[in-house]
């Protein structure tokens, strides 16, 4: 599966950006290779920065669910990232869901609640894809709908993804003219490009 890689500069990001299908809409995602959970900002958001486009709105889509607190998949979340008390309700919709705290090196955050959703990366769709939806979120992430999550943990795209793609991806980073287009690929096909296998 190939997906364009392109500059983040037109939504205000210095980082690599790509466009993924999420439950039938367009989500533009900072590609991040040093953290797992990949996230979008979600209605209703309590506190959201401006992103170029709509917010993902679970409540329209036929093929969103909601992971619950007492689930494995939470537990999974528990042991990635080191979060603690993920039952709260700390986002003000249901106590019974389970609740997320992600916070990067430069002091931006997400805050939210662990949804599953159908994903499209290329020529393939990926079913129950467990990510965030952020109803608080606050950073350097300029106008981009959310990050994707590229690191090594069992919530991580990459792990998720392992029986379509074997855990390999690459990039090929484009350079930062306008108009430039790079590529982030999935499974073992990485000729010309930069490969990382987990």
């Amino acid at each position: 599966a190939q997906t364009p890689l392109t500059s983040g500069m037109k939504l205000q990001t210095l980082n690599y950006i790509v466009t993924v299908d999420l439950g039938g809409r367009n989500m533009t995602l900072i590609v991040d290779t040093g953290s797992d959970l990949t996230w979008v900002q979600c209605q209703p958001c309590k506190s959201c920065y401006n992103q170029q486009g709509p917010l993902y709105d679970p409540s329209v889509s036929s093929s969103y669910k909601t992971v619950f607190c007492n689930s494995s998949t939470c537990q999974d979340l528990v042991e990635a990232t080191g979060n603690s008390g993920l039952c709260g309700g700390n986002n003000g919709v249901d106590k019974t869901t389970c609740d997320y705290v992600v916070s990067y090196g430069d002091g931006s955050y997400t805050r939210g609640d662990l949804g599953s959703e159908s994903i499209q990366l290329g020529d393939t769709n990926v079913e129950s894809f467990v990510f965030g939806c952020g109803r608080s979120n606050k950073g350097l992430f300029g106008g981009a709908s959310g990050l994707m999550g590229l690191g090594r943990s069992s919530v991580s795209l990459v792990s998720q993804t392992m029986k379509s793609f074997n855990c390999f991806f690459s990039y090929w980073l484009p350079s930062l003219e306008d108009g430039a287009s790079g590529s982030l690929s999935f499974g073992d096909d990485y000729n010309n490009s930069t490969s990382v296998s987990y």
